[in-house]
């Protein structure tokens, strides 16, 4: 998903390229400027932050090992201002960083973006052919293209709920019921929508009084 929360802050402390207000807020200093930068843009984790560079982009890859591997980089295209945050999570922890950073360094940014439709049609039959996380990616595209379709957002709680491993659904679940709920505030009438959200939310009431 798009790098917003990074940019934003960049462009209110007055940073043209937010690459380099990210240098900045994640390098040692102790200059008093750039502690408050760091206090009000980064909440601070027990992470280790790598630079990160490919042939298409630049950035920071913050890895966390403490339960599994949790991977959140920031990446920026080096041939254009877009930026992305992504986040990956492995069970199996620290042997899984090497395949996690083969995954980021074949990542590149799209110049010629899909209409949202047809982010949204690979996206169903990715999800008919149990490919949850390319469905995943293709509505989340979707979705960032065109905002304002909640059958983007439906359809990516949809890949999350029907994703294996079960072990780990709790904490999709919460996510899923969010984007429920998002579609549903982009249109009160989405039946299918309110329908899932009341079995989700049941799940998850059901799952919290074991």
């Amino acid at each position: 998903w798009s790098n917003n929360a990074i940019v934003n802050t960049a462009n209110r402390f007055g940073f043209r390229d937010p690459y380099e207000f990210e240098k900045i807020v994640h390098r040692p200093s102790w200059r008093a400027m750039d502690l408050w930068m760091k206090e009000a843009a980064i909440n601070f984790v027990s992470e280790r932050i790598e630079d990160g560079k490919s042939p298409h982009w630049r950035g920071f890859v913050k890895i966390n090992e403490d339960s599994g591997l949790r991977i959140r980089s920031s990446l920026y295209d080096i041939k254009s201002e877009n930026s992305l945050d992504i986040r990956i999570v492995f069970q199996d922890g620290p042997p899984a960083l090497g395949h996690a950073k083969d995954v980021l360094a074949a990542l590149e940014f799209e110049t010629d973006v899909k209409n949202a439709s047809v982010y949204l049609n690979e996206g169903k039959t990715s999800l008919s052919n149990g490919e949850y996380v390319d469905a995943s990616f293709d509505f989340l595209n979707a979705h960032y293209v065109d905002r304002l379709n909640p059958e983007h957002v439906y359809y990516f709680a949809r890949s999350l709920l029907e994703g294996p491993p079960e072990a780990v659904k709790w904490g999709r679940r919460d996510t899923a019921k969010e984007f429920l709920e998002y579609a549903l505030e982009l249109d009160s009438t989405y039946h299918e929508a309110e329908e899932l959200l009341a079995t989700v939310e049941k799940e998850i009431e059901d799952l919290r009084g074991r």
